[in-house]
């Protein structure tokens, strides 16, 4: 009999499952998965309406009818989401398994988590973390907590936590390379050395950061660290037996130029280090002396923000992870597959951390994703590019329907074809790539579903498409073979007869006529060609330029307001489909009309083209954008940026503006929503433009995030 988790739970539809089981449906917009024991294995969240009705499509999704909307999810499925719903609150960072529980930290401290009996999750607080906590390290000799305030040691089957460092935050845990009982710590102002040993952990050493705030730590080797550094340059460290401490940084004199606002950051594969700076990809020589730059493989060149890009190495394999990618290259292959989560779809990723119970777990933006490889898996139907429309046009006819024939499709030469790509699935986001032998020999960029190709030359061609899914599913390619046929006239024997005819003819021409007529027709042409190239090239001119007027500030020569209103429109529905958060940032210079008052408007301009340069550093065009608002404030666009990382956007910017010689500083406001239905991007705005205010009221040159 099914333990039934809570009494006030009214169930209105049922689907039955595959294997058995069947996913209940209840009056509070909340989904039962039943095993087909009659256990209940997991308790979900749809709607905050009732679910009226259950179905199954040909793909294994589950549809779910409410009272006034239809979601499309995965369930059962592998993944799971523990979020808001299920009690977890603010944004995850890490996660351990330890003492027969689930351990969590984030920006509500530590959490404990264990099951409570009825399907459901029961979420415990622990009091002496009360602030931001960082990272969580477990084995059976205890649980290592960093924290805002301290590190802490909770040993197995205890409550009470020792302290092993209260004099300052700890933000990194990294077991040491080929030593189990040593780890690595990195504090606000030192790099701790903890080790392990018959009276536990202890701090043997520590070394001062100089200043340094650590964005990464690596360890390549027993004892050599790699840093990336917030403020500054990245630095390798080594540490030998004794504690005797190497330190050099790598700047651009050694090969990695500064990004402005985004530091150089560092990664490791294969055993070499990487690094992202300057929107470019450099490699560590072999010497180790220095970074020189390289072509970043293709699964890199796919990723929506490389610059952020980490490698984590597990019992799996290595995760790729960036704020908006998560992909997998398995153990013992050298393929990287991006991972797919389903119903339980985020971004925002942080560090993967693989469970001693071999459950995977992401931080994401909204909660913790997890991955149970003994959990169910959808069966789904293999995919293939198709047409969904291929047509053809003769001359100035009509379009018309084409059929292809065993692979094969016939074209008269200079008839124009039609197409559109389409894949049989209800997921979005589907991008096509194509080439064609003779004409475009190397695959395009990715791009939408559409393609006109006017007419092609008499001969073969061998026409093939790719697709792929923002989920990384499997799609097979569609191959066909053209056959261009040539006109009666363009007949090898017709073109012959056509020559011999049109020689003899020559021959009984005058001469001396055809000469003087040839070149006055000849002279002719070349003055009217050269005059039609004049006037297209001036109308072109005419018309880039007017376009840019129409959407380009004339002093600061980045976007207007009138541009900026188009992209929030844009991006707002993006985010909105694709459930991401989009970010604004409001940026106002700080006591201009003071400025402006002493120095002039013409060095108040100066300022402004200035400022507006320092902002557009590490800009990633074109979903990111810039904008003069008006006056003096500007105003950022950030689509698939979380709070914290629009907070560190914008504090680098004030500080990149401060330290810089436009003479003003900035206040900003941020705001961070996730677009829903029925809302305005206007709220957006005016919740960053409040936020902006407040900064100003509190005494400008400061980051003021919009508070809910």
């Amino acid at each position: 009999m099914l333990a039934w988790p809570r009494p006030e739970l009214a169930v209105y539809a049922v689907a039955p499952l595959e294997n058995g089981g069947f996913v209940l449906g209840t009056a509070d917009g909340e989904l039962l998965h039943v095993d087909a024991g009659l256990s209940l294995r997991q308790i979900f969240k749809a709607s905050e309406q009732m679910v009226v009705d259950l179905r199954h499509d040909p793909e294994g999704r589950l549809w779910v009818a409410t009272e006034t909307e239809v979601l499309r999810i995965d369930l059962p499925s592998r993944w799971s989401l523990l979020g808001r719903y299920e009690g977890l609150r603010g944004l995850v960072t890490d996660s351990a398994e330890f003492d027969g529980a689930l351990w969590v930290v984030g920006g509500r401290g530590l959490q404990r988590l264990s099951a409570d009996g009825q399907g459901g999750v029961r979420i415990e607080r622990l009091p002496w973390v009360p602030l931001e906590a960082y990272a969580l390290l477990a084995d059976e000799r205890g649980l290592l907590v960093a924290e805002r305030q301290g590190l802490w040691l909770l040993r197995r089957g205890e409550t009470q936590p020792q302290r092993l460092h209260g004099e300052s935050g700890v933000t990194h845990l990294l077991p040491a390379r080929g030593d189990p009982n040593r780890v690595w710590a990195v504090a606000d102002t030192h790099l701790l050395d903890l080790q392990h040993g018959p009276g536990g952990w202890t701090i043997m050493r520590r070394w001062p950061l100089a200043g340094m705030v650590p964005q990464q730590v690596l360890e390549l080797l027993p004892g050599e660290l790699w840093f990336s550094d917030d403020r500054g340059a990245p630095q390798r460290w080594r540490i030998d037996d004794d504690g005797r401490l190497d330190r050099q940084v790598f700047g651009p004199e050694r090969g990695l130029p500064q990004n402005g606002p985004i530091r150089p950051r560092l990664f490791a594969i294969d055993g070499e280090v990487m690094a992202w700076a300057d929107g470019q990809l450099h490699r560590l020589d072999p010497a180790g002396t220095g970074f020189a730059v390289t072509e970043p493989a293709a699964w890199m060149r796919e990723l929506h923000q490389p610059e952020r890009l980490d490698i984590v190495e597990t019992a799996m394999g290595l995760f790729a992870v960036s704020p908006r990618d998560l992909l997998l290259r398995r153990k013992d292959s050298r393929d990287w597959e991006r991972v797919q989560f389903g119903g339980a779809a985020s971004s925002g990723f942080g560090m993967p951390r693989l469970g001693a119970s071999g459950v995977l777990r992401v931080p994401a933006w909204n909660g913790l994703l997890q991955y149970n490889p003994e959990g169910p898996l959808p069966t789904l139907q293999p995919l293939a590019v198709a047409f969904d429309r291929l047509q053809t046009r003769w001359q100035d006819g009509d379009w018309q329907p084409a059929q292809p024939e065993h692979g094969v499709l016939r074209l008269r030469s200079g008839e124009a074809l039609r197409l559109r790509f389409g894949l049989q699935t209800l997921e979005a986001g589907a991008t096509y790539r194509y080439r064609l032998s003779g004409v475009v020999d190397a695959f395009t960029e990715w791009a939408d579903r559409d393609l006109a190709i006017r007419s092609l030359s008499p001969g073969e061609y061998d026409f093939e498409v790719e697709g792929r899914l923002p989920s990384g599913r499997p799609v097979a390619p569609m191959r066909l073979r053209l056959l261009v046929e040539p006109s009666w006239y363009q007949h090898p024997l017709l073109r012959l007869a056509a020559l011999t005819l049109l020689l003899l003819g020559s021959a009984w021409a005058v001469r001396s006529f055809a000469r003087r007529r040839v070149a006055r027709v000849e002279a002719a042409n070349r003055l009217l060609e050269q005059r039609i190239a004049e006037r297209t090239e001036a109308l072109e001119q005419a018309n880039a330029q007017l376009s840019a007027i129409a959407v380009i500030d004339p002093l600061t020569q980045v976007n207007n307001r009138r541009a900026f209103d188009l992209a929030l429109g844009r991006e707002w529905a993006r985010c909105m489909q694709s459930g991401q958060p989009l970010a604004a940032l409001m940026i106002d210079a700080d006591h201009f009309k003071a400025f402006n008052d002493r120095f002039g408007h013409l060095e108040g301009d100066r300022a402004l083209v200035g400022l507006a340069s320092v902002l557009g550093q590490g800009l990633q065009p074109p979903r990111e954008m810039l904008a003069r608002y008006g006056g003096e404030e500007f105003v950022l666009l950030l689509p698939g940026v979380r709070p914290e990382q629009a907070l560190e956007r914008a504090e680098r910017l004030r500080e990149a503006v401060a330290l810089s010689r436009v003479g003003v500083t900035v206040s900003i406001g941020v705001a961070v929503r996730v677009p829903a239905a029925g809302e305005s991007s206007s709220r957006l705005i005016r919740e960053a433009d409040m936020a902006l205010y407040a900064a100003k009221r509190a005494g400008r040159n400061r980051v003021q995030y919009a508070e809910a």
